[in-house]
């Protein structure tokens, strides 16, 4: 037969075991929300880092001999193409088939030597512009990674704003469990200090604490004790 005290000892073992998973709960919610907090920020991070390295990658390019080789060979051929000298006329006369040799002579080497200022003068432009076109790419480049890290940074922070709001609600996790944990474990303390006629001391003092979780007087013990009073 059980003793005087095995049913308060039971109650005081029952709400050290909710009061136990609830704890539980609410540190699982909180380390679950931390760490998904935690790989937002690193996310973000990420993609900071890699605005910024292609900003590097872009003031290399501009300052090495083949980016900006690359960049006045693109202006050069775009020159070329606009001072091209047009093609030389063979005709001589209305009605002739062909002009005299002397003149096409004439023609060719006025082609020829059109043909060689004009590449020179697109070779020497490109050389200035491509230069100029490099820096603008560059220039542009960097500027939309600028705006794209500050953008990363304002998330950043109103993700981390609401981390706080957070891990309250987590904390929140359990809490049922854990009053009636606790209100199990005052009953029972309350019931052993009584003595036999704790009973009725319990039941009084489950009043106060069970308005905590939405039950009130005998009612809260009776749940928590069914059968005892």
């Amino acid at each position: 037969m059980c003793g005087p005290f095995a049913i308060p000892l039971a109650l005081v073992a029952a709400g050290s075991v909710a009061k136990y998973f609830g704890g539980k709960q609410a540190e699982s919610a909180s380390t679950n929300t931390y760490n998904a907090e935690r790989q937002r920020q690193e996310a973000l991070t990420g993609q900071q880092t890699a605005r910024f390295q292609d900003s590097l990658d872009r003031t290399k390019e501009m300052t090495s001999e083949q980016g900006q080789a690359a960049a006045a060979g693109a202006r050069e051929n775009t020159l070329a193409a606009a001072i091209a000298p047009t093609p030389t006329n063979t005709s001589y006369l209305p009605g002739s088939t062909s002009a005299p040799s002397i003149v096409a002579t004439a023609q060719g080497k006025a082609a020829e030597g059109s043909a060689a200022t004009s590449a020179n003068l697109a070779h020497t432009l490109a050389a200035l512009g491509g230069t100029t076109d490099q820096l603008q790419k560059t220039n542009i480049g960097i500027g939309r990674n600028s705006q794209s890290i500050g953008q990363l940074g304002s998330f950043k922070a109103g993700s981390a704003g609401v981390l706080d709001a957070e891990l309250k609600a987590a904390a929140q996790k359990g809490a049922f469990l854990r009053n009636v944990g606790g209100l199990a474990q005052t009953i029972g303390k309350a019931w052993m200090m009584g003595g036999v006629g704790g009973g009725a001391s319990a039941a009084s003092t489950s009043g106060t604490i069970g308005s905590d979780i939405g039950l009130s007087g005998t009612s809260a013990f009776s749940q928590v004790s069914p059968g005892i009073i």
